[in-house]
């Protein structure tokens, strides 16, 4: 499983100001900062990274959907609006991407960017159905991705309990292979509804 990141403060995509990344520490991925939107502990700090997230992700979308210009002819709204969603200026704070803005934009971008970090940050993963029932093979080769990845989630857990004392940095990353596990379940669960629902 990789991750790939967001890239650093002040770089930009097609004219789209990217908010400053993620403040981390050693050892530790943005992805375990999703934990700061969870449960009754969502504090002030917590706002502030789902925030930056949004942003990062709208960012994404914008620059994937063509750029400010070619986005914005492809949505409701103008350059300068979009170019709000995903800045970090405080003027800018309350101002996020609307829904139908999104949707129209992931159609171009290929991807539901935003709409997976929305998933994430609501306890979820996004999981696309799939366009045809499934074959045999594609079962098979899907259960056997769901094993490599229990595999490694067992692998995670096992080391952070061999001392006694499960870390933080631990703990992120068997949340990380966790999430890869349920996102293949939930894709497999997709593949055998389809077949189900298309069976004669």
């Amino acid at each position: 499983m990789s991750l790939q990141g967001h890239g650093g403060a002040g770089a930009s995509h097609a004219g789209v100001a990217k908010p400053a990344p993620l403040p981390a520490s050693p050892g530790k991925t943005h992805a375990f900062s999703r934990l700061a939107g969870t449960g009754p502990a969502w504090t002030a700090v917590g706002t502030l990274v789902r925030n930056q997230l949004l942003r990062l992700r709208t960012a994404e979308l914008i620059r994937r959907a063509g750029g400010l210009a070619l986005a914005a002819s492809r949505c409701r709204v103008s350059k300068s609006t979009l170019a709000r969603y995903a800045s970090s200026n405080p003027d800018d704070a309350e101002c996020f991407v609307p829904i139908d803005v999104v949707h129209d934009l992931e159609r171009y971008a290929g991807a539901p960017l935003v709409t997976a970090e929305l998933c994430l940050l609501a306890g979820g993963t996004f999981v696309a159905h799939p366009v045809m029932p499934p074959c045999r093979q594609d079962l098979l080769v899907q259960l056997a991705a769901q094993a490599r990845e229990q595999s490694d989630l067992t692998t995670a857990i096992c080391l952070a309990v061999a001392d006694g004392v499960v870390s933080r940095d631990e703990a992120a990353l068997a949340l990380l292979e966790q999430e890869e596990v349920l996102r293949l379940g939930a894709a497999m669960r997709a593949r055998l509804m389809l077949i189900v629902e298309e069976a004669p």
